[in-house]
């Protein structure tokens, strides 16, 4: 008897006409396959009697018109599978109380307004067209999907978080710059009153901005020149926010974003088509290396040895670096993430982000060219300035010596030994800025 029938698999039989109405009267029925055949007409309201149905299967068919909403009070369903079919209008509101549901496919039809969200299992695998370009002038708009697909019938996973990329960044920025302010100031506290004593840094500055970077007219004393610096900082910083909005997870917009997953009409599970392993990766590990981690690093040890000595422009062009060496790795990653689809892609777009992180060297270049005496002169104020940050952490030590022996001098030897002890070699860096014209 059809009353005592519990499964139904008819798929894959090519059959054809509509789903007939009497399939409702059997009321024990679990299960209905009726996928891949040449089905038409609408789903039945009647199929709602089936109230102990826990999977329904109707994909790859020519099913037209609306989806019933009586579908929302089959409770115990947990798949319902209605892709590759025209079925058009909204989902049903009343979809939000299937929370049994562990897989729901709503792909390549004509479904169109805002999916109501539906939460499933915590395995749920919702997938619908939400992604772009859409097949209609009005695109799904799904929340809870996990699976975003296109016209193309090619497929993503659905990773919009709550806040943007962009608005993380803005977040990400504004919160490492205080931790470094912050951090900049406790080592200046502590080493001012000699809580600690921290390790002097001998490094040349100059070295560490780049002595072929426009970032070196940061330390000269040159008011163009440190603007030049900044305008290269800024439009490195557009740059990778141009990257940041190309990377975004947004479907309902055109951008870099690639669909790499297939969900056929015949499988239950979507295929990621995407070929990029851990090699790629460990190749951009090490462009990165050759790049922004050595900024960053040069950047922190700006940063120590501005606080050291108290020079705001070392410290400054210390912050620069560590930013902008940050924000090349941030936009990189999460540009690559979202485009590449192969390691031999990964590592090219790795090399192209690389060349835009030599922006500013290229800028320095140019420079040479067009004021080539300009740029020499800078070079030599950044190459004093450089000495004569490190005469200063000389000078400290020098004049701690110099209050240590000064109990060794007699009476008469006391101006002959503070004179000893102040001619330090700051003291002829000083002389030499007076004496030199720039």
């Amino acid at each position: 008897s059809i009353t005592s029938l519990e499964h139904l698999g008819l798929g894959t039989n090519f059959f054809k006409g509509t789903i007939p109405v009497e399939i409702s009267l059997a009321s024990q029925l679990k299960t209905l396959h009726l996928q891949g055949n040449g089905l038409i007409g609408q789903i039945p309201h009647s199929l709602s009697n089936l109230t102990n149905l826990t999977e329904l299967l109707l994909q790859d068919n020519d099913l037209t018109g609306n989806i019933p909403t009586s579908l929302g009070m089959m409770t115990n369903l947990n798949m319902l599978l209605l892709s590759y079919n025209a079925i058009k209008g909204p989902v049903p509101k009343e979809f939000r109380e299937l929370k049994t549901l562990s897989k729901l496919f709503l792909h390549a039809t004509e479904l169109t307004g805002t999916v109501p969200s539906i939460q499933g299992t915590e395995t749920l695998t919702f997938i619908s067209d939400c992604g772009s370009p859409s097949r209609s002038s009005s695109p799904l708009i799904c929340s809870s999907c996990t699976i975003c697909c296109n016209t193309d019938n090619k497929c993503q996973d659905n990773n919009i978080k709550k806040l943007s990329l962009v608005e993380r960044t803005y977040i990400f920025i504004i919160a490492g710059f205080c931790i470094i302010i912050l951090f900049m100031v406790i080592l200046v506290l502590v080493h001012k009153k000699n809580i600690i004593k921290f390790p002097e840094l001998k490094r040349n500055v100059g070295t560490m901005v780049g002595e072929d970077s426009a970032y070196l007219f940061l330390i000269t004393k040159s008011n163009l020149g440190r603007l030049l610096s900044l305008m290269t900082a800024i439009v490195q910083m557009l740059v990778f926010f141009i990257f940041f909005n190309s990377a975004e997870a947004v479907f309902s917009k055109e951008n870099d974003w690639e669909y790499t997953k297939r969900c056929s009409r015949s499988s239950l599970d979507c295929i990621d088509e995407a070929n990029v392993d851990w090699k790629a990766w460990t190749v951009f590990s090490m462009l990165m290396i050759y790049g922004p981690i050595q900024d960053i690093v040069n950047g922190m040890m700006l940063s120590y040895k501005g606080a050291i000595v108290r020079r705001y422009r070392c410290a400054f062009s210390g912050i620069v670096l560590v930013v902008l060496g940050t924000l090349a790795i941030w936009a990189s990653v999460h540009y690559l993430q979202a485009t590449a689809t192969s390691n031999a892609e990964l590592i090219k777009d790795s090399v192209i982000l690389l060349i835009i992180t030599d922006m500013d060297e290229k800028i320095f270049d140019l420079m040479k060219i067009i004021k080539p005496t300009w740029v020499e002169k800078r070079t030599r104020e950044a190459k004093m300035y450089s000495d004569e940050l490190n005469a200063t952490d000389n000078g400290d030590s020098e004049n701690d010596n110099s209050e240590t022996d000064s109990g060794l001098c007699g009476n008469n030897e006391t101006t002959t030994c503070e004179h000893t002890n102040s001619s330090t070699y700051a003291d002829y860096i000083s002389v030499f800025n007076k004496m030199t014209p720039f």
